[in-house]
């Protein structure tokens, strides 16, 4: 663990599998699965997934060609990434490597066009079960060496998707897997996260 970052446990009795770190997600151990909430438009602009785009440029081009290439027949039509994942292995040639990079496609847009928060917490549900298959299949063929079983993320849908962090928290809780949340050192990081 870095030591400028600091750790708790959440106090919610269910919460055992979530550990809330103050400092820099890019912080976490190599071969580290770092997890953030995608649009379906293959656009990492903005927020966290700018700092994605920048330190993860192999990814990315991954992450973005998969979504140009399932985009839907008409511009009306839903999305088919929606509630999906996508888990990019470690690419050699990114700036960090080796960790992999978990794509959890929670909004069809960005920015103006964002889902409404309701459709985000359907999507961020079926796109976490989602991620757990990908990563329990990888385990399964022996392709992860060993820190991947945690998993480290920002409070994913909080900002750009404009969703209550409470409701993201439960369903991170629910899928039993180890976490890490990485907040910055004064966010304002909501109910049950310590400051």
């Amino acid at each position: 663990m870095n030591p400028a970052a600091s750790e708790s446990t959440s106090s919610d009795a269910n919460s055992s599998n979530i550990t809330f770190r103050t400092g820099d997600l890019f912080n976490a151990p190599p071969d580290s699965i770092l997890i953030h909430a995608c649009n379906c438009q293959g656009s990492w602009n903005s927020g966290v997934a700018a700092g994605f785009k920048a330190k993860f440029p192999k990814a990315y081009a991954i992450y973005r060609s998969y979504c140009l290439s399932n985009q839907p027949a008409t511009p009306s039509s839903p999305s088919p990434l929606l509630g999906t994942s996508l888990l990019i292995p470690p690419q050699p040639g990114d700036k960090m490597y080796p960790y992999w990079v978990g794509c959890l496609f929670t909004s069809t847009h960005y920015g103006r066009k964002v889902d409404p928060p309701e459709k985000i917490m359907r999507s961020t549900k079926e796109a976490l079960d989602d991620m757990v298959k990908l990563v329990e299949e990888r385990e399964k063929n022996g392709e992860m060496r060993g820190n991947e079983s945690e998993w480290h993320l920002p409070r994913i849908n909080s900002l750009r998707f404009r969703v209550t962090w409470e409701v993201t928290m439960r369903q991170l809780e629910e899928t039993g897997r180890s976490m890490v949340v990485w907040v910055y050192d004064g966010e304002d990081t909501g109910k049950g996260v310590p400051k």
